[in-house]
């Protein structure tokens, strides 16, 4: 159970870097674009802009996927321990 949690954690943190890198990009990106001298060309800063995005877009549903499936591990865990309590009050009463 400790190495799942750790797993978790890496995988919810890296997620997080990545959305927030990703993000980051993207600002950085479009105002880039404003600079540039021919704006009506698709440049490296619009590719900077739709890579950002699809970052941005994917650390989300990586990390939120990451809490839902951690938070139904710990209710089946909580449940298995409350259903052990439980027979085990059984027994003694």
């Amino acid at each position: 159970m400790g190495q799942q949690h750790a797993i978790e954690q890496v995988v919810i943190t890296t997620s997080g870097y990545v959305t927030k890198g990703s993000g980051a990009t993207a600002l950085t990106s479009g105002v880039a674009q404003k600079v540039a001298e021919n704006p009506d060309v698709l440049g490296l800063a619009d590719i900077g802009v739709v890579v950002g995005i699809i970052g941005v877009v994917l650390g989300v549903l990586v990390n939120g996927i990451s809490q839902w499936l951690r938070n139904r591990r710990e209710e089946e865990i909580h449940r298995a321990r409350m259903e052990a309590l439980r027979n085990q009050c059984a027994y003694e009463g």
